[in-house]
This record gives structure tokens, C-alpha cells and sequence, in this order.
């Protein structure tokens, strides 16, 4: 299936602001354009320099959109320095192509996106304000439950987009692309652990955070929903402030990912501008249906995002392809390269980058032996299940064939973890349970020693019990939040209280367990935030 771009998708409408759906989807062009540019500019350089053997194609289709969306987005003078690009483009393939000519347009387009920016339509309105009600669409099955929910989404601010079965739930996702989905597990025709793993495996709804909302309250169902890639798991009946608080945390993280850049684009050669994932997508696919290759889909840490996409962009050939694919995952494409040396390749770059301990890489590989034998979404799902299987089998590069192969040496660990709590039975539970995980525990009795922990080992998570003596948990919390290198938080507590998990959120948590609680599900909200 082609991905789809969300400025092409309507949606929500407000009745009362019926031209609310349009300055929500200007905001998204706006927050997208920089990449697009780099993206054309890319590709462009490309074709300038080798022709129609260039990926012409792809860059007619990103330009003629460009040019259609910015028209209908009060973006005038883009859609006509758009329309000059394709235009100039025509003569490629009859030898008529000015590269010169096609450069300045294209600064030109760059230049009028600033100065449309400037000079926005009677419509839009503040452009601060606009896109402001985010979309939460509730996927429930009890009419009144549902109507609850709506009713304090939409006093709190935001649009809520009902939905009542579980079978209507990825069409509706996909027209409206909302920015949170909650989720009934016990749903009529598709439960919503089925919806769950559908939506996961969608690539333009992956990165959509899934709260549960259900009755199913084993350890079994938990485990179940957060290993799909739910979010959250909340057990009805769930309290309107927590949920209310859950959701921004949620959203507000994924707003911080999104913003973040991942390169800056000025300071890189032309030739090696950042290329965004929808223009990938089209080459790839250009490419897949031709010649045989091998796409690599990798998983990183958010903060090693710029140092390895430079390295790889360094040590691939020209004819190889990179890009983003969220804010923890890089996509590469090497065109002609079997599997085997694809994996050397990778494991050649990666290790020179430090992996440190643990290692903090984790490579799916999908191949295809001949052009077009293999659909581009159908490597791309193989290579998400590969990363499975290294993830699996702590290796740092894997494929399907690599189900049943033995961890390499010197890749014992997933992480560094710092546990703090006053309890030594529940210590050392915890303790057990992590390093049989695969993980590296540093253990605190107190605050002060967590802190110090935290400062000296710069771990991948904290795990703080509430309750300590001389200093509490919401004390290691206020220490921690601001240190440059802050790992993930998760809250262990007694205290179950509205204000408590308030004050843990705004104080930089990433999520709040109450006790007792299971060592597993306490794993799987760990692999949750860390993946």
C-alpha cells in the first residue's frame, strides 16, 4: 500500500470552524515543507547530474503535489515556482533540461515559502493558534462509555472522533490521521488487540500512540496490548483527570520527536541534504521494481539519530539510499548488494560508531533476489519483523533466516537500568527480574544514591519507588529532569492517588505503576518506552 501523505487526508471538521480541517493541514505542510525541500533538492541534484537515469519519476510526483498543495494551502507562490519545476522537468527525457534554469527555480521556491509564510491568508488566522484542538479518536463499543469519553475530550480541548467498532477503526485512522487513538480491547467483528497490531504495522500510523481502555484485567491481556505497542493499559473504570493527564504526556512527547530536527539540512553538501521518508518510499520503489537489493530498517536511540544517519550517509555508496523513518529508526536502501554483505556492511559502520555497553542498534534486514519480486512495503514489514528477531536474540543485524541463531559474543545486555527503592525484597525482585532480561541494574537504597547513580552512569532508565527515606521519589524526580542525558522514568508507588500521578507526570515521568505490580508488565512498559 502507498503511504500516504497526511496533508493529502481531511481532517476532522469542527462544525462551528468548518475552515479549521484547512489551517490543520497548512500547519502540517508547514512542519513538513523543510524536508520536501530537501527531499527535491535531493533529487533534482541527482537528475541534473546523470539524467533520465536519475529518479525523474519521484521528483515529477513530489513537485506536482508540492504545487497542488500549496495552492490549495495559501502557499501561491510555491505552487507557481512548483509548477515551473515541472515544467522544466518535461524536458529531460527530450534532452531540453536546463539544470541552471532548474536550480534557480528551485531556490526561488525555497525563497517564496518564506515569504508566503509571511503573508498569510484572511482564513488562516494566528497561525499559533491554528492546529491547536488535537484528534483523539475513541474506539469503543458501549454508546455510552463512548459519549463519556467524547464529552471530556472535547472539554478538555480536543476533537474527538468516535468510533464504534473495531473493523471501521483503521479506515476511519487512516482518513483522519488522529494525533492519539483510545482503544477498547472486547470490540463487536475485530477486537482491539487485532486493531492494535494492524495499526502498528501500518507505516503511516505506527508512530500513532494507542492507550488501552478495557476491563481485561490479567497480567495476561497487559502484556498482550503492551507488547502490540499500546502506549498505555488502563483498566476501567478509568478516572477523566488521569486519562486527561495520560493523553498530553503522551502527546506532548510525541510533539517534542516530531519537532526535533534530525539534521541540520544548511549545514550538509548538496548532495547530501536529508531525504524524507515519502520520497524514499518512491525511490525505493522505482528501484525495487527494476533491480534486485536489500533494505535495512535500524533502530536507535533518538539522541545517536544525527551521528548515525551522517556515518551512513558517509559510507554508502551513491547509488544507496537513507533516510528517516521516525525519530528511532533509519531506513536504508542498498541497491545490488546481497544480504550477506549488506549485513557486513552494516555491522562494519555500526560498530565503528561505539555500540558501548549495551548496544544500543538493533538492524532488520529484508532482501529481494531479482527487480520486482518484492513489493516495497512487503521488505519493509519483513525487515520491522527482523528487527524482532535480533531484538529477540541480542544481535546487532538479523533477518527471518536468522530465527533460530545464537546471540554473538559481547552482546549480553539491552541497558543500563538504576533501580531505587527502600524495600529489599522488592529490590531484589526487580534486580532478578531485569538482569534475566538482559539488562544492566545498578541498585539505590535511598534518593541520594539514585541520584548520584543516575549523574555517574547516565542509564537508559530509572526505576524509583515513591516512597524512600531522606529523600522521596518526586525528590530524585526534580534532581533529574533537567540533566542533558535524562534517562526514561517509571514510577513504582503505593500511592495510586490523582494528585500524586499529576505531580510524578509534571515533574518529568514517563509512567506511574502501582503496587503491587508485576515484574513482567513492569518489562514490557520498559521495552514500551525504550524501543
Amino acid at each position: 500500500m502507498t503511504p500516504l501523505d497526511p496533508n493529502d487526508v481531511p481532517a476532522a471538521v469542527d462544525p462551528d470552524d468548518p475552515e479549521s480541517a484547512m489551517r490543520d493541514a497548512r500547519q502540517r505542510f508547514i512542519a513538513a515543507f523543510p524536508k520536501r525541500s530537501d527531499s527535491i533538492g535531493f533529487m533534482l541534484g541527482v537528475v541534473s547530474t546523470i539524467g533520465v537515469r536519475g529518479p525523474l519519476a519521484p521528483l515529477r510526483q513530489i513537485v506536482h503535489r508540492t504545487a497542488g498543495l500549496a495552492g490549495t494551502l495559501g502557499f501561491p507562490n510555491v505552487s507557481i515556482s512548483a509548477r515551473q519545476l515541472e515544467e522544466l522537468l518535461d524536458g529531460v527525457e527530450s534532452g531540453a533540461f536546463d539544470p541552471s534554469m532548474a536550480n534557480q527555480v528551485f531556490d526561488a521556491l525555497e525563497q517564496a515559502f518564506t515569504d508566503d509564510l509571511a503573508s498569510p491568508p484572511d482564513w488562516v488566522g494566528s497561525e499559533s493558534a491554528a492546529g491547536g484542538n488535537r484528534r483523539v479518536m475513541v474506539v469503543e463499543d458501549d454508546e455510552d462509555q463512548r459519549e463519556v469519553v467524547c464529552i471530556n475530550l472535547r472539554s478538555a480541548g480536543y476533537v474527538a472522533i468516535p468510533v464504534p467498532a473495531g473493523d471501521q477503526a483503521l479506515e476511519v485512522a487512516k482518513v483522519q490521521r488522529p494525533d492519539l487513538i483510545l482503544l477498547d480491547a472486547n470490540l463487536p467483528g475485530m477486537d482491539g488487540y487485532t486493531v492494535c497490531r494492524l495499526l502498528k504495522m501500518d507505516p503511516d500510523l505506527a508512530g500513532t500512540p494507542v492507550i488501552f481502555m478495557t476491563v481485561r484485567a490479567s497480567l495476561d491481556d497487559r502484556m498482550v496490548g503492551l507488547m502490540l505497542g499500546a502506549d498505555d493499559y488502563l483498566i476501567k473504570p478509568v478516572e477523566m483527570p488521569e486519562l486527561m493527564l495520560r493523553i498530553q504526556v503522551l502527546l506532548s512527547r510525541r510533539t517534542h520527536r516530531h519537532l526535533a530536527p534530525i539534521a541540520p539540512s544548511a549545514a550538509l553538501p548538496a548532495d547530501q541534504r536529508e531525504l524524507d521518508f515519502e520520497s524514499f518510499a518512491a525511490l525505493a520503489r522505482e528501484q525495487l521494481g527494476m533491480l534486485p537489493g536489500t533494505l535495512a530498517l535500524i533502530k536507535l536511540p533518538e539522541a545517536r539519530l544525527i551521528e548515525t544517519y551522517a556515518a551512513l550517509r558517509a559510507e554508502s555508496r551513491r547509488r544507496d539510499i537513507v533516510a528517516c523513518y521516525d525519530p528511532s529508526h533509519l531506513i536504508l536502501l542498498l541497491v545490488e548488494m546481497p544480504p550477506a554483505k549488506a549485513r557486513d556492511r552494516l555491522t562494519e559502520v555500526l560498530s565503528r560508531l561505539g555500540p558501548g555497553d549495551p548496544p544500543r542498534f538493533q538492524v532488520g534486514l529484508a532482501s529481494s533476489a531479482a527487480g520486482g519480486s518484492k513489493t516495497f512495503e512487503a521488505m519493509l514489514n519483513e525487515a520491522d519483523q527482523a528487527i524482532a528477531v535480533a531484538r529477540q536474540r541480542v544481535m546487532l543485524v538479523a533477518s527471518l533466516d536468522d530465527g533460530a541463531a545464537a546471540a554473538p559474543a559481547g552482546q549480553e545486555r539491552r541497558g543500563t537500568v538504576v533501580i531505587a527503592d527502600d524495600d529489599p525484597e522488592v529490590m531484589r525482585l526487580i534486580d532478578a527480574q531485569l538482569r534475566a532480561g538482559g539488562y544492566r541494574t545498578i541498585l539505590a537504597v535511598d534518593g541520594s544514591e539514585a541520584i548520584a547513580a543516575v549523574e555517574q552512569a547516565r542509564p537508559d532508565m530509572l526505576i524509583v519507588d515513591m516512597m524512600m527515606p531522606r529523600m522521596t521519589g518526586f525528590d530524585v524526580l526534580s534532581a533529574v529532569r533537567h540533566q542533558p542525558a535524562r534517562p526514561r522514568v517509571i514510577v513504582l508507588s503505593a500511592r495510586g492517588r490523582e494528585q500524586d500521578i499529576t505531580r510524578a507526570f509534571a515533574l518529568g515521568a514517563d509512567d506511574y505503576i502501582t503496587k503491587p505490580f508485576s515484574p513482567q508488565e513492569l518489562l514490557a512498559r520498559m521495552e514500551r518506552l525504550l524501543r
